[in-house]
């Protein structure tokens, strides 16, 4: 039963990561670049970070209480840290926070209040990439929104 479950997250976050990634998809995806902030993701949220050769580079948060995606990169590697989801709503609308600044920069965070809606499911993972293309991801995480 593990194993089958194991196996299910990690096709379930490899379609999601091709989905999320298709340019020609007719859903709409919101992307921003996070904002520098001096603050710490809320305390008992959701967290998952990317584990690479024995080191978390990135860790992203997802904070339902005013729709925020926090994203710290960890690693001054050449990967650039980012949070991918998508809501289980009416056309399933991606979200999309990248890092946009060197690592080791703190904690950045994307607010998608009113874009996100209310009352469903978020079902996200955090991930580094490459000249835009995935590297690695976390195990996928599922939120109410």
């Amino acid at each position: 039963m593990k194993r089958t479950k194991m196996v299910l997250t990690l096709a379930t976050a490899g379609v999601m990561a091709v989905t999320l990634a298709d340019p020609a998809s007719a859903r709409t995806i919101h992307t921003k670049t996070a904002s520098a902030t001096s603050k710490k993701p809320p305390s008992g949220i959701m967290c998952r970070e990317v584990l690479v050769k024995k080191s978390y580079v990135a860790k992203a948060c997802f904070a339902p209480k005013g729709d925020r995606l926090w994203v710290r990169d960890n690693k001054s590697d050449g990967l650039a840290a980012e949070i991918r989801g998508e809501v289980n709503s009416k056309g399933r609308p991606g979200f999309h926070c990248k890092y946009g600044a060197k690592a080791h920069n703190g904690w950045r965070v994307c607010n998608f209040a009113k874009k996100m809606p209310d009352g469903k499911r978020f079902a996200w993972y955090a991930t580094v990439t490459k000249a835009g293309k995935v590297k690695y991801t976390s195990n996928l995480a599922l939120s109410n929104t």
